[in-house]
């Protein structure tokens, strides 16, 4: 059985060492270090353009089967991926956040 504990930043009750705010908060820091080194600026730049996030919103609103689990992914629900990781010119499909981020900046195997 588990018990509530307080947090450690801020002391409201939660099951985890942090409350969900105070571990929001933390990954909204954590990204935006990240976000501001010139190697991940110039990522962004070139993956995430104006046409990349036209296509992605229209995957999204679709929703379709996810190219990496074959499941269902419901309209508005769902992440665009390039299928060459790195490459902007690489095709989109849709996929669940989770099979997304499992993958990482993996290739797909064969």
């Amino acid at each position: 059985m588990r018990f509530n504990k307080p947090c450690i930043k801020c002391g409201v009750l939660s099951l985890d060492a942090m409350c969900r705010n105070c571990h929001r908060a933390q990954e909204r820091i954590r990204d935006r270090k990240r976000d501001a080194t010139p190697e991940r600026k110039h990522k962004k730049a070139t993956l995430y353009n104006s046409s990349y996030k036209r296509q992605a919103k229209l995957l999204r609103d679709r929703g379709g089967i996810c190219y990496l689990c074959g499941e269902v992914v419901a309209p508005g629900t769902g992440q665009a991926d390039h299928l060459n990781p790195s490459d902007p010119q690489s095709p989109l499909a849709i996929t669940h956040s989770f099979c997304n981020q499992s993958r990482g900046n993996k290739k797909l195997p064969g």
